[in-house]
Order: structure tokens, then sequence, then C-alpha cells
């Protein structure tokens, strides 16, 4: 029989037994990642109201790579120029700091782009969420 193995990481090990079933040996623990799927955005985060010193939290469904100033960026509205911000990573949250105070009444994009991988190297699909500054 054939089974679908979800997403996930996993463990492993023999056992020996004889003929009357008592176990001879047993081999050491060993970890394998099963990864069919490409990474998604899981939730984001102010969503739809920030602050003049909001940070921007972006989660995803797994671990990813190339999360960085040049996959995350943070535009304001009509303009075509990114803001200069920091972006960092750990986890699965990655964070987006702009350097500088953003607009009140201002709505700003936040873009993610597909050059964000997961380990086996399925691209994130371009996302982007919005947001204005009260």
């Amino acid at each position: 029989t054939v089974k679908v193995v979800p997403d996930g990481q996993y463990q492993w090990r023999v056992v020996a037994k004889n003929t009357r079933r008592e176990t001879v040996g047993t081999s050491r623990w060993r970890t394998f990642v099963t990864d069919g799927s490409a990474p998604e955005v899981t939730s984001v985060s102010p969503r739809y109201t920030a602050k003049p010193k909001s940070k921007f939290k972006i989660t995803f469904s797994e671990p990813v790579t190339k999360v960085s100033k040049k996959t995350v960026k943070i535009f304001a509205t009509g303009k075509k120029k990114a803001l200069k911000a920091k972006v960092t990573y750990k986890g699965t949250t990655a964070t987006l700091k702009p350097k500088k105070k953003l607009k009140k009444g201002t709505s700003y994009t936040v873009t993610l782009s597909s050059g964000i991988r997961d380990r086996k190297g399925y691209k994130l699909a371009k996302y982007s969420f919005s947001v204005r500054v009260s």
C-alpha cells in the first residue's frame, strides 16, 4: 500500500528480533524530512491598520530561505521605490521594520517575492498586503 506522508520531520530506526521475537539489536534514530508543497504566508501583522512606528511580522507555513530586503519590501501607495527597511528572519517569522516613521493617513503595501523558498527549493507565490497608517 502506498500512502502520502504529510510534510514534516520524521524519525525512524530498525529493531532486529530473533525467532523468539526478542530484541537482539537496535539502530540509532535517524531523521528525514518530507516536503511536497510550496511555502505559504499563514499570517501577517498588523493586517489592516498600522501605527507610524509599526513593525510588520509575516509568518510562513514552514521554514524558508532568502528572506531579505530584496525579497520583502514596503511601498507607499503610488510609489515605485521601496522604503528603506530592516528585514530579519527567525524560525518561521520575518519582520520588516521601516527605517523611518510611516506617515499618518498614508497607505502602504508590503510585498514578498517568489525569491523566498523552502528547504526543497519550492517558491513562495508572490504575496502582498496593504495597511493604512492611523
